[in-house]
């Protein structure tokens, strides 16, 4: 009985052992297989049947093929779209904080400037007008004393002109007359005005003004 039984067992041990191999061989056709149809999209394709193999290659099966899921499901999400830094991830619903912020600063930027510019071109065009008029104040002075004659020069409220000896000047656009005023010199360049409490002659553009003013006696003009 107990050589019997010793002859059982090593016919057992040999069988598991025949189990082992066969297991192992099959394991790594499968895993060939897998590896196969994944890279040319077969897996829909039935692979060996594996019932054979026991609960311990049939649990080491699984978890390869689980891991091999993972893998594939991984790479599927990569490819969705929306989900990366490109054009497809980017948010359709409005605009972030930052660049609401970062266009209010810009419109303010070039609000500031354009308003800057419009003032300084403002205050060009009356500073021109006002030089303009002071040296015709001046040639007319000259101008009397030269030919021993009186010479006028009128400036009419909100005109855009004035005269010199009865002759129209034109101011720059934009430029308009604030006062009535005029100033006549005699033969050794004295001025007198109209009216008569009245020296000067105020010119506005754009809210930039300047006053040319004639002093009297020496009838000498001066912009302030």
């Amino acid at each position: 009985m107990m050589q019997d039984a010793g002859y059982r067992d090593a016919e057992y041990t040999i069988q598991d052992a025949g189990y082992r191999i066969l297991g192992t061989r099959y394991f790594e056709e499968e895993v060939h297989y897998r590896e196969t149809s994944i890279e040319n999209h077969e897996s829909s394709i039935p692979g060996p049947d594996l019932a054979c193999l026991g609960p311990v290659m049939e649990g080491q099966i699984w978890r390869n093929n689980r891991s091999k899921g993972l893998f594939k499901a991984r790479r599927a999400s990569r490819s969705r779209p929306g989900l990366g830094t490109g054009r497809a991830g980017i948010n359709p619903e409005g605009f972030t904080l930052i660049e609401v912020v970062a266009t209010l600063i810009i419109v303010g930027v070039l609000a500031a400037v354009g308003t800057t510019r419009f003032i300084s071109t403002g205050a060009v065009s009356v500073r021109a007008a006002a030089e303009m008029v002071q040296a015709d104040i001046r040639y007319a002075q000259e101008a009397a004393m030269a030919e021993h004659t009186e010479k006028s020069v009128s400036f009419v409220y909100r005109a855009s002109t004035y005269t010199v000896d009865s002759e129209n000047m034109e101011l720059p656009s934009g430029v308009t007359i604030g006062n009535n005023f005029t100033v006549t010199f005699n033969s050794l360049g004295e001025p007198t005005f109209l009216p008569e409490d009245e020296d000067s002659v105020k010119i506005s553009a754009n809210g930039q003004d300047k006053t040319i003013s004639v002093t009297e006696y020496t009838g000498k003009v001066s912009i302030s």
